[in-house]
């Protein structure tokens, strides 16, 4: 799952991630409340997600899910800058990434996962 309000940055990653590896099956969302539902249908093996969302944090996103006791995936924050790297690490991060997303970069992330 990609969850990014920015249009340009949501799509870049996602052919960040095909560049990685083709066969993924990705979830772009734009906000909160399409994450929720896509949460709701199915268990995600990671969750990018972006902490500058409409209408609630990436915080409050994942705070909303752990108040209700939803499983959270995997995360790997994608941001513009370091200010929010102490506080992602409260919840199930796999890693921190910051803006421009390269490939290398991705790649090493999801490596980890392996």
């Amino acid at each position: 799952m990609v969850i990014d309000a920015d249009k340009t940055a949501r799509q870049h990653l996602i052919s960040v991630l095909l560049d990685v590896d083709p066969q993924l099956d990705i979830r772009p969302c734009e906000n909160a409340i399409s994450a929720q539902r896509f949460l709701f249908e199915r268990v995600f093996d990671l969750c990018f997600l972006d902490v500058d969302l409409p209408g609630t944090s990436g915080f409050g996103f994942l705070d909303e899910q752990q108040k209700y006791q939803r499983q959270i995936p995997p995360l790997v924050f994608t941001i513009t800058h370091q200010d929010f790297a102490f506080k992602a690490f409260d919840y199930p991060v796999v890693d921190y990434l910051l803006k421009p997303l390269t490939t290398k970069r991705v790649a090493k992330t999801l490596n980890k996962l392996d």
